[in-house]
């Protein structure tokens, strides 16, 4: 995906500010710096490539130090993207990574107790299992990130329309998943 100067001064942004917060409070388990920029940016980037055109609202569940929302909304500027996390802190950190952005909202809860419809729902290395019990009442569309042993798990929840995992571009550990909700068992809106 081809960022714009703009575009790589806010990924630039996002990265300096993690740095410096992650040595104060664990937002990212990584950290090495070029890991970092390969394993979230990189990532949530080849992400934003699968986000089909017609998207216009995005949930990010768990975005903790915004991945792979922040690096989505940086890239796609005309879709509205909703960081949620549970975190107080994250979320303090998510609204100072994210306050130049206007496509931008931080919600500081419980996906329990999200509303709301959104186009599509993103997230990476959440509980997946707990997920999956509360996303249908908030969008029939996943695009998550995921590793093998995830996939392995994930792929038994039978009430999503599992579409064959992508390998990611950039790296090697993750895969791109992709689902929708059978018509049959789509929630009323």
């Amino acid at each position: 995906m081809t960022l714009s100067d703009e575009q790589r001064a806010a990924i630039e942004h996002h990265f300096q500010l993690l740095l410096k917060w992650n040595a104060q409070m664990n937002l990212t388990a990584i950290r090495e710096p070029e890991e970092i920029r390969e394993r979230h940016f990189n990532e949530s980037l080849d992400l934003a490539r699968y986000v089909p055109p017609n998207i216009m609202t995005i949930l990010d569940v768990g975005s903790g130090g915004g991945f792979p929302g922040l690096p989505l909304a940086i890239a796609l500027p005309h879709v509205h993207v909703t960081l949620l996390d549970s975190h107080t802190r994250k979320c303090v950190f998510l609204r100072e990574a994210s306050r130049q952005l206007k496509n931008v909202k931080v919600l500081n809860q419980r996906l329990e107790s999200t509303t709301g419809q959104y186009d599509l729902i993103t997230a990476r290395g959440v509980a997946w299992d707990h997920m999956f019990k509360w996303l249908p009442k908030l969008s029939n569309r996943l695009l998550l990130l995921s590793t093998d042993e995830e996939w392995a798990n994930i792929q038994k929840n039978k009430s999503w329309l599992w579409q064959e995992p992508i390998q990611m571009t950039s790296g090697d550990r993750r895969k791109i998943l992709q689902a929708t909700r059978p018509q049959d068992l789509v929630v009323e809106k």
